[in-house]
């Protein structure tokens, strides 16, 4: 049954911008099958600085690839939604290499 509502329901999600969003299957290149956890959790991070949290309770909350040079980051595991690299979980070595001191003056109201 769960094949059958899968097909009439024809539910996939695309990535926009910085997020999935769901659609009706297409075969749109960047399209892939409806996942109601990665719909919601999976986003691009785009603002991160040192100040950011990267870690709960000891464990990784933010994933990240780099490829030539870019550092992407993202809010859960899983593969790249645009070049299908595996992400990697966020360590303090990649934390102090790549992620940018914060601007104090951008918090200022």
């Amino acid at each position: 049954y769960i094949l059958m509502d899968n097909i009439i329901n024809n539910d996939c999600m695309v990535w926009v911008d910085d997020h999935y969003e769901k659609t009706i299957c297409s075969g749109a290149r960047l399209e892939k099958r409806l996942d109601k956890e990665t719909l919601n959790d999976f986003k691009e991070l785009k603002f991160l600085c040192k100040d950011s949290t990267f870690f709960s309770n000891g464990e990784p909350v933010v994933w990240y690839d780099k490829s030539n040079t870019i550092m992407t980051y993202f809010t859960a595991p899983g593969i790249h939604p645009t070049n299908g690299k595996t992400l990697k979980s966020i360590t303090q070595d990649m934390i102090d290499a790549h992620v940018p001191e914060c601007d104090k003056n951008s918090n200022k109201e």
